[in-house]
């Protein structure tokens, strides 16, 4: 069985993804492209679904960290 780089790549692109972003953009856009590239990461995928994916989880996560468990992540952040 080959070895799936492309797999591998997409998700831990979209850990570094989110570290990076979380810090300098926020929740939203943070969550939008780390679920967007990990999404990206399944040849099953097609960039509108990864999108649509990525949209709905980025506001679940607005509604589950910001107003459910009041985290202290604000949901945008400019630098």
């Amino acid at each position: 069985v080959p070895f799936n780089w492309r797999a591998w790549l997409g998700i831990l692109g979209g850990l570094v993804a989110f570290a990076v972003i979380a810090v300098y953009g926020g929740l939203v856009p943070a969550t939008f492209v780390a679920v967007f590239v990990s999404a990206l990461a399944s040849k099953a995928n097609s960039l509108r679904d990864a999108a649509l994916l990525a949209a709905a989880l980025a506001v679940a996560a607005v509604l589950v960290f910001s107003y459910g468990l009041k985290l202290q992540l604000a949901p945008f952040a400019w630098g």
